[in-house]
């Protein structure tokens, strides 16, 4: 059982697709599916491990998680909050140009 006071990150239905395809407007046709319906929740002084294959999304899971990429669905909150209420906007731009 989890105590909320304790959980420093939950992650909830966390989705996130790239387009592959367009119509002749610009609009996806069809998506990669590099992460799709992921939830955990990590406790204070707990350890969790993603594995899996080359090439499975675990990249992208991490980047997500931490709103380098922005996200097609489900949140990530840190404390009870997302990651846009703990930094500036500016700042949140120069991270997303990193990757």
């Amino acid at each position: 059982m989890e105590n909320r006071k304790n959980i420093i990150l939950k992650v909830k239905g966390l989705k996130k697709y790239f387009p592959l395809n367009k119509d002749i407007f610009g609009r996806p046709t069809a998506h990669l599916r590099a992460v799709d319906d992921v939830s955990f929740t990590l406790e204070a002084g707990k350890t969790i491990g993603v594995v899996g294959e080359s090439g499975c999304g675990k990249t992208t899971l991490g980047r997500t998680i931490l709103q380098l990429y922005d996200t097609t669905g489900g949140r990530s909150l840190y404390y009870g909050h997302k990651i846009e209420d703990f930094l500036p906007k500016y700042y949140l731009n120069e991270l997303k140009n990193i990757t």
